[in-house]
């Protein structure tokens, strides 16, 4: 997910949010959701991903036919939180007809979070121990456990 993710132009300042699933085990992107806002005529959630390689990742808004060229300092491969470095925006409507623009500066890094499944494994493990610790701590749970 983007933290603090923004991208100043010579236009205006765009705010990015949402996120993308990237599958380190084959190191592709299997969903994306960023939504822009601030910047007209650009604002709109780019959630059609155009391509994405090493540290670059370009997504499509195919209601506003726009898309988002976004950099980042790592490999997406890492899966550590990753600086953005530059964002550039192509739409028919921007720069006098020219199609794109070019941040003049970006803050915020993409964060890994973790995926659903393995915070359910977590849970999973958590409550195990915390029953196996409770039925150590109470003694009247080891005495009907000595009956059976």
């Amino acid at each position: 997910m983007f933290v603090g993710a923004s991208a100043t132009f010579a236009g205006g300042t765009a705010n990015l949010s949402g996120g993308f699933t990237f599958e380190t085990s084959n190191h592709t992107i299997q969903q994306i959701s960023v939504t822009v806002t601030g910047f007209l005529p650009c604002d709109g959630t780019y959630d059609s991903l155009a391509s994405s390689l090493g540290s670059d990742l370009g997504v499509v808004d195919l209601t506003n036919s726009a898309d988002m060229s976004i950099s980042f300092a790592n490999s997406l491969y890492a899966g550590a939180p990753d600086p953005m470095t530059f964002v550039q925006i192509y739409n028919s409507y921007l720069n006098a007809g020219a199609g794109h623009v070019d941040s003049l500066s970006v803050t915020g890094s993409a964060v890994p979070a973790p995926e659903p499944s393995a915070l359910a494994l977590l849970g999973a493990a958590l409550a195990a121990f915390a029953l196996l610790v409770s039925r150590r701590n109470n003694p009247r749970s080891a005495r009907i456990s000595a009956r059976a």
